[in-house]
Parts: C-alpha cells; structure tokens; sequence
C-alpha cells in the first residue's frame, strides 16, 4: 500500500488526513527504517508493506470502534513495540492521550526520540514489565471500559 493508496482508503472510511498527518507519517516510517538498521525493531521496513501492515492496521480499532476518531479518549499501549498501533492512532486522531508502556528501553528510546518530532501532542512514555503485574487483582474503575477487537486485515 503506497501513502497514497493508504490516504485513499482511510478516506473511504470518512477519514481524511491532512497534509501535514501524511507528512508525519512520512517521519515516522524514515526513522523506523533509519533506527531499524541498527536496532532490531520491526521485520518489516518495505514502505507499502509498512505503510499496511504496521500504519493502516494499526488504525483499524478506530475504523470499528468510530469514538476514537472524534472522543478525547487516553489510550494505553502496553507492549508498544516500535509504537504500534498508539502512534498511527495518535498521529491520525490528536485527540487521543496516549500512554506508551514497554519493557525494553531500546524501544523507549526510539519512541521518545521519534515522540520529539510532534512536540505539541500528549504522548508519554513508560518503561516497565507488565508481566509483573497481577491483572486479576486489577480493580477497573467505573469510567473505563475494556473493548476486544478482533485483528482483521481487509483484502487490499
């Protein structure tokens, strides 16, 4: 999927992404691929196979669940990776808050150094082993609601 291919499709879907949301996924792809080559981050670096598998699927939970589009919802990335889906979504959707956790400070860096070239949105950034944590005591408050989608990669 070319950048082109990909705005085209999200526009499909109601979602227009300006100028300036193309231009930062253009960022985020050339220092992937530039941080990729010396830090293990992803297998896939090919633009149209990254423009695919890693941007537009990682806005797919926003094209089923369409309050993340238009609500200022705070989002929690636990096992970020190379900050997919919170960045796609972030950068698609400012609206959204978004709390990236993951347990290798590699990734951290990259996503703190990638995080400083959009200096005006709510990104934060936390390191941590979320296997420590014990979810069955987890207490949800009443505000927060969990949501499973399913992971779905429409025929292209």
């Amino acid at each position: 999927m070319t950048p082109e291919e990909f705005r085209a499709e999200l526009a499909k879907h109601g979602v227009k992404l300006s100028d300036e949301q193309m231009q930062q996924f253009q960022t985020y792809y050339e220092f992937l691929v530039a941080t990729n080559e010396h830090v293990n981050l992803t297998a896939i670096t090919k633009q149209d196979e990254v423009y695919l598998k890693h941007f537009y699927d990682s806005l797919l939970p926003a094209l089923e669940v369409k309050d993340l589009q238009t609500r200022p919802f705070s989002i929690c990335d636990v096992g970020a990776g190379a900050g997919f889906p919170s960045i796609p979504l972030k950068i698609a959707f400012p609206n959204l808050k978004v709390t990236i956790v993951d347990s290798l400070n590699k990734r951290i860096k990259f996503l703190e150094e990638l995080s400083q070239a959009y200096p005006n949105d709510y990104i934060i950034l936390v390191m941590d082993n979320a296997v420590w944590h014990k979810s069955q005591t987890l207490e949800v408050p009443s505000n927060i609601e969990f949501t499973f989608i399913p992971p779905y990669t429409p025929e292209m």
